[in-house]
């Protein structure tokens, strides 16, 4: 890593805590001015998250980025269409569904395109907070899949992650994690958008909030933390910048003097 890169060339964001603030999620006036602000100097724009491709929507209507690393940089698009993917074998699938059944757990298979629970309980309700799809029978999914979210506590995620030697997990919420492959990440999403740009490592920027967002902010030129950032993220960071609530993008780019 290094701390500062006047040549930068692609920016990476993650969406929650970080793009967008958790009150009324929606990017403020300040983000917005920086994104115009950087593609105007033709730098190229691109989500990093843990959201499916689906759940990038919205984006769309308030900015055009340049694409898309969904499921932590395991299913890429651009506006070519989808670049790279980085799939679950069949083998860590039925580890992952063995250990939940053997422990009475629920969990999720992410596709391309939507969630497959393998069960509904209580602990799914609370924490989705949602209206939910019933259950399918995981065993005989035929879609591929690329990330995974287990219902799990903190002192249940140990045993599972033993059989699960593969992956990584990323806690979102005191009952889920989510499961992507060692091999994957957000910064196997970004090495596959900088073999097809043509772009330098050293020349790249990330911003992120969130414990997926550590091997992103290590691997490029200049990692970016929120001040509303996990412990995590701050430690694998270049810089610490303003919360989302407080112009940290904007602030952090000004500081670097890219815009």
């Amino acid at each position: 890593m290094t701390t500062n890169n006047p040549m930068v060339k692609a920016v990476f964001f993650d969406i929650d805590g970080t793009l967008v603030n958790y009150k009324a999620h929606v990017i403020c006036d300040s983000t917005l001015a920086a994104l115009r602000a950087l593609r105007a100097q033709g730098v190229k724009l691109f989500v990093a998250t843990g959201r499916p491709l689906k759940g990038t929507a919205f984006l769309k209507d308030i900015f055009d980025f340049d694409g898309f690393l969904a499921l932590t940089g395991s299913y890429c698009a651009d506006k070519d269409g989808v670049f790279f993917t980085k799939k679950m074998s069949a083998d860590t699938r039925n580890r992952f569904m063995d250990y939940l059944e053997s422990h009475k757990l629920a969990g999720i298979m992410e596709t391309a395109d939507r969630y497959v629970y393998t069960e509904i309980n209580d602990r799914v309700r609370t924490v989705m907070n949602r209206e939910l799809p019933p259950a399918e029978n995981c065993r005989e999914l035929a879609e591929d899949v690329y990330q995974m979210i287990a219902f799990v506590t903190a002192d249940e995620q140990a045993g599972l992650m033993a059989q699960m030697h593969d992956c990584t997990a990323f806690r979102w919420s005191d009952g889920a994690v989510d499961l992507t492959l060692k091999t994957g990440g957000k910064r196997a999403g970004i090495t596959a958008v900088l073999e097809k740009y043509g772009i330098d490592r050293a020349d790249t920027m990330a911003f992120g909030d969130g414990g997926n967002d550590t091997d992103m902010l290590e691997f490029v030129g200049t990692g970016i933390a929120m001040g509303n950032a996990a412990d995590a993220a701050k430690a694998a960071a270049d810089y610490i910048t303003d919360d989302v609530e407080h112009d940290g993008i904007f602030n952090a780019l000004k500081h670097f003097g890219v815009i």
